[in-house]
């Protein structure tokens, strides 16, 4: 898709070798990249399953699903407002892609990014460790 200004709909129309394929009831809809803010809790368990809220702006879309990417691993997240959605944070082995360590510190941390389509994350990371 072509760059915009601003988020919202613009119509589409669908031509091939010039001539129109379908009507300009299409719709194709930008939306904001999301901004993060801040995790709550910032930590959590080596084998996963903290409940992580992610807080920032533009996290509400009504894409094909919103979704957070810790490391590696891709999880679903559930928004609650367009300022805070909810991820379950993987298995520490999952989101690096490597060995769970017994020595976890400081540089364990792993980057946590939110997509609204599960393939387009948001440039902006925080830290998740």
């Amino acid at each position: 898709s072509p760059p915009v200004r601003k988020a919202g709909p613009v119509p589409v129309t669908i031509l091939l070798d010039g001539f129109v394929l379908g009507a300009a009831s299409h719709v194709f809809s930008y939306v904001s990249l999301p901004t993060l803010t801040g995790l709550d809790p910032p930590t959590g368990s080596l084998y996963g399953g903290t409940v992580v809220a992610v807080s920032g702006t533009n996290l509400l879309t009504t894409g094909d699903g919103l979704w957070c990417r810790f490391g590696h691993a891709i999880v679903p997240a559930k928004a609650s407002s367009d300022t805070l959605i909810r991820c379950t944070a993987p298995p520490y082995s999952a989101a690096t892609g490597s060995a769970t360590s017994s020595t976890v510190g400081p540089s364990s941390a792993v980057n946590l990014s939110v997509s609204s389509n599960g393939i387009d994350f948001s440039d902006d990371a925080v830290a998740f460790t």
